[in-house]
């Protein structure tokens, strides 16, 4: 699922693309390439599944009408790369509170909704002291994913390329923190304290991770290579995952919301996510820099910088089937 502007044409071909000013090649690059790379890693990952690519103005109506169409139609799994942090003044405290409604419905008709959790570590592009988190990556209806890197050929740590965030080129880091906004759901059952002074016992994201950086995914765009990543490719990944996995369960486990499945109880008394992802216990924290200058630490076991880790494929079907 991908919102676009409104009035938004892409260009077509690559002769289309070279045509357009600098400016609005970046903005072909960042809107139709976003909505592109969802479609490919899906595609790629899960290229029996059948794929519905959704459109809605950038405003909270065009969040409401899109869900309204996902809770209607209640596919298996759903991906979204897009979000705000979530005390980021475009949003109204009505309009979070509408679209949390609908992400709830749809949960409760079964449908896993995968979330990037952003790309500009606990700044979120807030320029204040406090640590953000990305809605509706924070909302508790959701599959909120991370991003990891690898590096030295085949070490995978949590993803932190300095500062942190996308003000210098190639720059990023997973988004994770404490909600400020949503009660931490009573299934999940971690321990991490906000970095806010004074925070609620908030939601904590992300529930889980994939690659999002370096050395990225390799993609086509109007005809040319582009590797892109991001958790905006983390988020996609999951959804195709959930959906192969989904097939191979039986028909009364296929259509079930997998988060607080993730954080239930699986064998040897410990959560399901621990064995359904691979711990990522090394990497920086995803503070941004200069604001607010600090962030959450990776540690092993559940954390809020990549969650329980990434993907197991089989791990996660021999779980699945237990619960």
């Amino acid at each position: 699922m991908d919102i676009v502007p409104v009035g938004y044409t892409p260009p077509r071909t690559l002769e289309e693309l070279e045509q357009l000013p600098e400016q609005d090649q970046e903005l072909a690059f960042d809107v139709a390439g976003e909505v592109m790379m969802d479609v490919q890693i899906v595609a790629g990952l899960a290229p029996g599944a059948d794929i519905s690519v959704l459109f809605a103005d950038w405003d909270q109506k065009g969040w409401i009408d899109l869900l309204d169409q996902v809770i209607l139609t209640a596919p298996a799994v759903v991906s979204i790369s897009y979000g705000l942090a979530e005390d980021h003044p475009d949003w109204s405290l009505l309009g979070i509170h509408e679209i949390n409604r609908r992400l709830a419905a749809a949960a409760d008709k079964g449908v896993t909704i995968c979330v990037s959790s952003g790309d500009d570590g606990t700044g979120d592009q807030m320029r204040d002291r406090r640590c953000h988190v990305d809605f509706p990556a924070s909302s508790p209806h959701v599959l909120s994913v991370g991003g990891t890197q690898i590096v030295r050929g085949d070490v995978e740590e949590s993803w932190w390329v300095s500062p942190g965030d996308r003000s210098v080129r190639n720059g990023g880091s997973t988004g994770g923190g404490v909600s400020t906004v949503w009660r931490r759901p009573e299934w999940q059952k971690v321990q991490v304290d906000s970095l806010n002074p004074g925070a609620v016992d908030g939601r904590v994201v992300p529930d889980v991770a994939a690659l999002a950086g370096p050395p990225f995914y390799d993609l086509v765009f109007v005809g040319r290579p582009s590797p892109n990543g991001g958790t905006s490719a983390s988020a996609p990944l999951w959804a195709a995952l959930i959906a192969r996995v989904y097939e191979q369960l039986p028909p009364a486990k296929q259509q079930r919301f997998l988060t607080p499945l993730l954080y239930g109880t699986g064998t040897n008394s410990r959560p399901l996510g621990t064995h359904a992802c691979r711990d990522i216990t090394a990497g920086h924290s995803n503070a941004s820099f200069p604001f607010p200058g600090r962030g959450y630490q990776v540690r092993p076991g559940y954390d809020a910088v990549t969650g329980f880790g990434g993907p197991v494929g089989v791990e996660l079907l021999k779980a699945l089937m237990t619960v």
